[in-house]
């Protein structure tokens, strides 16, 4: 079986300044996120998803589970579920 890490991380493009005040002010940070695999052997990268919605943001780890792809937020106990198949696609 071939063993991947998932990372899941808010938009290169925000600033980390930005994600304190939200997260400070317990507000939504910015929604764009992308879950990246990771080999852990020779430490290839590949992008699963990248998606977000101002409901959804701040995105900080993801698992597999089944055929489902589940990322979770630092927001409370929100979660996300993606098809693994076509992982743009919503659950």
């Amino acid at each position: 079986m071939e063993r991947r890490l998932l990372s899941g991380l808010a938009s290169a493009d925000t600033l980390p300044q930005t994600l304190f005040q939200c997260e400070a002010a317990k507000t939504i940070c910015p929604p764009g996120f992308t879950v990246t695999e990771i080999n852990p052997v020779d430490l290839s990268e590949h992008q699963l998803i990248s998606a977000g919605d101002p409901r959804f943001g701040g995105a900080t780890g993801a698992i597999y589970v089944g055929k489902s792809l589940w990322v979770g937020t630092v927001h409370g106990s929100d979660i996300e579920g993606y098809s693994r198949s076509t992982s743009s696609e919503k659950k």
